[in-house]
């Protein structure tokens, strides 16, 4: 009845049955192309469609469920050999590239890593004029009564980092803004959800930002975003409970038929010892 309940509640969500079909659809298409070598995606980054920030965010969360659930089959140093293929997978997914092309690697890999390490350690740093009362009001400022002046707080707009709401949307939206309008439509059409009205105009704010481009703006609610990450940490706590308890329901009929088979051949050796 449990397990019953869980299917019909994942049917709801973007992650329904007719998702995984599509998935298992797709992967002897992706188990094909994951055996050769496009040479042209090595050479001119043809299939070059993410970044690796956005890849190696992407594939660590999937990994983790992964992990998660294998883990649950107490199958021997799996999370090990999963953890192990994550660079080359990262690698994929940003590239298109298959392992089997190494030791080559895509020209623009160094590039995009390049960026990466810009990304988290600027060569210098400069306090977004987005979060300040008039561009370039710091540089004026002549004492920090005029410095603490010209900051603008995060709690207010476009920013409004108030509450959980709007750390989940910024970090969906920066992931993808397909994603986040996808969310944003699963939560509008869930009568339990909709209520979240909060959450549906963060979501709408922060995927226009991220699509306007405005790199001023994005750093700024990156800022913000990572200031305010604390308010994200009781919910991503309870996901992982809910998320492991339903893996615990799931896999407990495989773990019992196991137990049951265990038994029945140490009876058998057992009853034909003597």
């Amino acid at each position: 009845m449990i397990v019953y309940q869980a299917t019909v509640w994942i049917d709801n969500t973007p992650f329904n049955r007719q998702f995984l079909y599509d998935l298992f659809g797709a992967l002897p298409g992706e188990i094909l192309d994951l055996s050769k070598c496009d040479r042209q995606a090595v050479m001119l980054c043809t299939r070059h469609h993410y970044t690796l920030l956005v890849s190696g965010f992407v594939i660590a969360v999937v990994w983790m469920g992964l992990s998660l659930v294998l883990t649950s089959f107490r199958i021997p140093h799996i999370t090990a050999l999963l953890w192990t293929t994550y660079p080359a997978i990262v690698v994929y997914y940003a590239f298109g590239v298959s392992p089997l092309c190494f030791p080559m690697i895509p020209t623009c890999l160094l590039e995009d890593l390049v960026n990466v390490l810009n990304f988290f350690f600027p060569a210098t740093i400069q306090f977004p004029d987005s979060l300040q009362a008039s561009p370039g009001c710091l540089s004026n400022a002549h004492n920090s009564t005029e410095r603490a002046a010209c900051i603008l707080s995060c709690s207010q707009q476009p920013f409004d980092y108030v509450s959980w709401e709007a750390e989940i949307s910024w970090w969906t939206c920066l992931v993808s803004t397909g994603l986040c309008r996808s969310v944003d439509s699963f939560v509008t059409s869930r009568p339990v959800l909709n209520k979240l009205t909060s959450l549906h105009k963060n979501l709408a704010v922060k995927a226009a930002i991220v699509e306007g481009n405005n790199m001023d703006m994005i750093v700024a609610q990156s800022a913000c975003a990572t200031l305010n990450i604390w308010r994200i940490i009781p919910l991503i706590m309870i996901l992982f409970l809910v998320f492991y308890a339903f893996s615990v329901i799931a896999t407990f009929p495989f773990f019992l038929f196991n137990e049951v088979i265990r038994l029945a051949i140490q009876s058998v050796i057992m009853t034909h010892t003597d």
